[in-house]
């Protein structure tokens, strides 16, 4: 396919939807699996992508051995990766699955099939060289574009950077994590649950969790809802969503949503303290029976010595 054509299709879609559904590698994965991360601190932030991705195979029944490994390094595009070497060198040791690429689209946007595509090329031939196969980390969008309210933001970035992975993923037969798209369908469904950390860019715990149990699907094949393990910062209600928008999103089937968290009953304001002389005491009003017996005697006594004058 001509370069001409790629950038087209990316920019307008052409290409069908890559990795909706697990690989027929992914899908007759064994129950080991052996994953090498390589990225940036989008993978590295909160407990880091490939620990989660790892904890949830571990709390899978029966429990799932991932074994996982990770070449970070902050700010790296593909092409610093392939000019630093570390990554190569750790794919050439051999006994990898899958290989994950995650790229640096909003450093490198208008130059797609000059730097990404080029060193994705560069990077598959030398995954399929040792005989694993090639993982796309379909990001969320830098600055808040991936949230469908957010309008200060170009609002077709999203959808550009979701055809570009699936356009390359397709060229190079590879499997695509939909994270990115994962994001969009979980802010549709609790807008309030915020998957961006303050600066806008790098994922909160909540959306690193959503990363991790969306490559959980693509690389196992396997529903993550009911794992047990949950990240910290990320409450049980909140993990049963993330789970299922997981699933939806690579499978491509979609479920009742699971119930909101709880709403707490409001707090009831303590009643004000009486004053003790207000404090009832089965008395009438303020005055008691032991006042009232003796003025009931002496109003009797006046009106007998009235009638005895009369």
């Amino acid at each position: 396919m001509s370069a001409a054509l790629f950038v087209l299709s990316v920019l307008f879609g052409l290409l069908p939807r890559v990795g909706a559904t697990p690989t027929a590698s992914a899908q007759g994965a064994p129950e080991s699996l052996r994953v090498l991360f390589i990225g940036n601190s989008y993978t590295a932030s909160n407990e880091g992508v490939h620990n989660v991705v790892r904890e949830l195979g571990g709390s899978a029944t029966p429990p799932r051995t991932i074994e996982t490994a990770a070449v970070l390094i902050g700010g790296a595009s593909l092409a610093t990766h392939w000019s630093d070497g570390t990554a190569r060198a750790r794919i050439r040791e051999g006994g990898w699955d899958f290989v994950v690429l995650q790229c640096l689209w909003w450093a490198d946007a208008g130059q797609t099939e000059l730097t990404i595509y080029q060193y994705a090329r560069l990077f598959d031939a030398e995954i399929k060289q040792a005989g694993a196969q090639t993982v796309f980390y379909e990001t969320w969008v830098w600055g808040g574009g991936s949230r469908p309210t957010d309008t200060d933001w170009p609002y077709d970035l999203h959808d550009q950077v979701v055809q570009a992975y699936h356009a390359i993923a397709a060229e190079l037969e590879a499997v695509v994590a939909h994270v990115g798209e994962a994001w969009w369908r979980s802010f549709e469904q609790r807008p309030a649950l915020d998957l961006y950390d303050a600066d806008n860019s790098h994922p909160s715990p909540a959306g690193t969790y959503l990363a991790a149990c969306t490559f959980y699907a693509a690389l196992t094949g396997e529903n993550p809802m009911g794992l047990a393990y949950v990240s910290m910062g990320v409450t049980t209600e909140d993990a049963a969503l993330l789970q299922q928008v997981a699933w939806e999103t690579t499978s491509g089937v979609t479920l009742p949503p699971p119930p909101p968290p709880p709403v707490p009953p409001p707090v009831q304001s303590p009643e004000p303290p009486v004053p003790p002389g207000d404090q009832p005491s089965g008395r009438c009003g303020s005055l008691g029976l032991d006042l009232l017996l003796p003025l009931a005697v002496l109003r009797l006594a006046r009106l007998d010595r009235r009638g005895r004058r009369r």
